[in-house]
């Protein structure tokens, strides 16, 4: 921005300097996890919204692998599995087993991609702990 209003000289110097402003490097990894994390919810609203038209085997089947991913990247994801439960269970409520069966595999999904990571933390640790070793501190960022 400063390159195009200044010329190219005054955007490599704001660039320079931001380079090396210390708040600027403190808190640029927050930042791209809160960016992704913003990719992952935008992700899974939209799945959620195809799975309330669809109620297909294979938009439930996505959209739990999408969350298990999501979780993956930062541990909130979690706080999004009741609700998405409970969007399964209220949109198939005419077809109980249908239900049941849609959030069994939701919950399976979900799980799937963080399997290799809990398998090798309870190697690791001797102790089922889940995809992180440090439970606590994911889920307070």
């Amino acid at each position: 921005t400063a390159g195009r209003l200044f010329g190219k000289i005054s955007g490599i110097a704001a660039a320079v300097f931001l380079c090396f402003y210390k708040l600027h490097i403190f808190y640029t990894p927050f930042l791209l996890l809160a960016v992704l994390q913003s990719f992952w919810l935008i992700l899974l609203i939209f799945l959620g919204f195809w799975y309330w038209r669809s109620r297909t085997w294979y938009s439930c089947t996505v959209l739990g692998l999408m969350l298990g991913l999501a979780t993956l990247t930062r541990g909130n994801g979690l706080l999004l599995i009741p609700a998405f439960m409970g969007l399964i269970l209220y949109r198939e409520r005419e077809h109980v087993k249908k239900a049941v069966a849609h959030a069994a595999l939701l919950l399976f999904l979900f799980y799937v991609p963080q399997l290799p990571f809990a398998i090798q933390n309870y190697q690791h640790h001797g102790e089922w702990t889940g995809a992180s070793s440090a439970p606590d501190a994911v889920l307070a960022l």
